[in-house]
């Protein structure tokens, strides 16, 4: 009887594998030899599914995507517009081990479009964006935006965040002091409750 193979474990395999290349050598490791090396796969299996170089950087796009998506779906919204945003921006942060990952890879993937290879940076940047403008929109209808049109507002808090994470992964801010900087900016963005305002 001939063996089953689980197409989609493998391209999670493989995608984890293409994962570790870019953390510890860069996005311009992701090669069909380099990717065989490091999943312990032959040339020709990691081909068969990932035939080009632009196949690899699109699994690895969808892998940092999906991710983000799934700890963004994966937070309770609490009450208040400013606490459901914290919430947010917690699940994206690198605090743990699993956003440490995606963010530095998405990361790796930013500066390396800076010499035109797209990748998941663009993409998961011009996700939260739409997010954050969509947010932004939602409390400027409930007259609880501060001062600015959501884009504005957007693009603001996204700065913050970008730099948050930077200064996380290199160590600069610990995890305490990012929360207090966010809980800052969110603050001069979103109105909150008289009740936690005075609290």
């Amino acid at each position: 009887m001939p063996k089953i193979v689980d197409h989609e474990q493998r391209r999670a395999e493989l995608a984890q594998a293409a994962v570790e290349l870019v953390r510890s050598q860069g996005v311009a490791a992701l090669s069909v030899r380099n990717l065989a090396q490091a999943s312990g796969w032959s040339a020709g299996a990691v081909r068969h599914y990932l035939p080009t170089h632009r196949d690899i950087v699109a699994l690895v796009s969808e892998h940092v995507r999906a991710g983000f998506e799934r700890r963004l779906a994966a937070v309770e919204a609490p009450g208040d517009p400013a606490a459901q945003l914290l919430s947010l921006l917690r699940a994206v942060l690198p605090l743990d081990d699993q956003s440490r990952e995606l963010s530095q890879v998405w990361l790796a993937f930013l500066g390396a479009e800076v010499h035109q290879e797209q990748g998941a940076g663009a993409m998961v940047y011009d996700e939260l964006a739409g997010l954050f403008t969509d947010f932004f929109t939602a409390c400027q209808r409930e007259g609880q935006l501060v001062g600015e049109s959501p884009r504005q507002a957007a693009a603001t808090l996204q700065a913050q965040l970008d730099g948050l994470t930077v200064h996380l992964l290199l160590g600069r801010v610990d995890h305490d002091q990012a929360l207090a900087a966010l809980d800052a900016v969110v603050g001069c963005l979103v109105r909150r409750p008289a009740s936690a305002a005075q609290g």
